[in-house]
């Protein structure tokens, strides 16, 4: 599985441990009950584990600990969660708060800043793909030119370059000298 800690939320609020992938959507909350995790997707698909909220720790990036380690039990759906959360003695109030849990809860200043840094990192993951993309046409152009004509492109490389240096110390020089 993907490696998927770089578009992972986490916050912990009221013993709930809410994993969320920003970039594709899915949720996951997990809370101990009974000495048993109980996971419940935005996705309908929930789990019971004979894990500890410590061992999320164990996770190595892709949820697959979180989802797969020490299964206990695995049900599709409100109605089969309800069933098995009663085969492990949970009580009635305790079902009822996995029953409703939030999944939309995105309002605290830890979930906030999590995302902003998330799409901080996408946006440079968009421009670090472009650049590459750019960089394999410059490639597949190169190698239909000859060799006059790269060392023509490398000379107009080497003008631009060296204009566009010039251009940014005028630009500096100006601020320091605005700055007096």
């Amino acid at each position: 599985m993907e490696n998927i800690k770089q578009y992972e939320i986490k916050t912990v609020v009221d013993g709930w441990t809410r994993l969320e992938n920003y970039r594709d959507g899915y949720v996951i909350a997990i809370k101990e009950f009974q000495g048993v995790c109980v996971n419940i997707t935005n996705f309908s698909c929930h789990s019971l584990h004979n894990y500890s909220i410590a061992d999320l720790d164990s996770d190595s990036g892709d949820w697959s600990y979180i989802c797969d380690e020490k299964l206990l039990e695995q049900v599709d759906g409100e109605e089969a969660l309800r069933k098995v959360l009663v085969k492990y003695h949970l009580t009635e109030e305790e079902i009822a708060e996995v029953l409703s849990f939030d999944f939309d809860d995105k309002y605290s200043e830890s979930y906030n800043l999590q995302a902003e840094q998330i799409r901080q990192y996408m946006e440079s993951e968009r421009k670090r793909k472009s650049w590459e993309a750019e960089i394999q046409e410059t490639k597949e152009a190169l190698a239909e030119l000859s060799t006059a004509e790269i060392n023509e492109c490398l000379e107009l490389v080497h003008m631009t370059f060296e204009k566009s240096k010039e251009l940014i110390f005028e630009e500096l020089a100006k601020r320091e000298k605005n700055k007096k």
